[in-house]
């Protein structure tokens, strides 16, 4: 991991948010490697997986802020992996539906490649009190909330 150069005891928020973010981009990024996707595939799987059984090619690419295009190169990198499969959707044949369908290979290759982190994470939690990991869950809870509102700012303004 790259050396940080701020001095000894600056260990504000704004610096841990930063390193914290970036090592999960950094772990995503292996992670998606190690089940032979690419980031951006993986994380729309996860956005799908999150939407439900109702997802639509167009709230994938509104979620994930993806032209129609992007949007429907990633679908067919999925369903070539046979990670989702695209059909009619009910009582309206014009609209697609997007079902995913994670085999057991990919549930048991996910659950080898985090393996270690599930066990660190847990024996993290371990240090923290019931109360202190509820505010921990409150304040990750109200920082996603943040980010995510400023994620629609941000794709707005950039509209605009």
């Amino acid at each position: 991991m790259a050396e940080d150069s701020r001095p000894a005891g600056a260990e504000d928020l704004g610096f841990l948010g930063r390193r914290l973010s970036t090592a999960i981009v950094l772990y995503h990024t292996a992670l998606a490697e190690a089940l032979g996707l690419n980031l951006t595939d993986f994380k729309c799987l996860d956005l799908l997986i999150r939407r439900g059984e109702d997802a639509t090619p167009g709230q994938l690419s509104r979620d994930a802020g993806l032209s129609s295009a992007t949007t429907t190169l990633v679908l067919d990198r999925l369903e070539a992996k046979g990670l989702i499969r695209r059909a009619a959707a009910p009582g309206d044949r014009r609209r697609t539906v997007i079902h995913v369908t994670l085999n057991p290979q990919l549930i048991e290759a996910f659950q080898a490649a985090t393996h270690g982190m599930r066990g660190r994470m847990a024996e993290l939690a371990k240090a923290f009190s019931a109360s202190e990991l509820a505010a921990i869950g409150r304040y990750l809870d109200a920082a996603t909330a943040a980010i995510e509102a400023s994620l629609v700012e941000m794709r707005s303004d950039s509209k605009a």
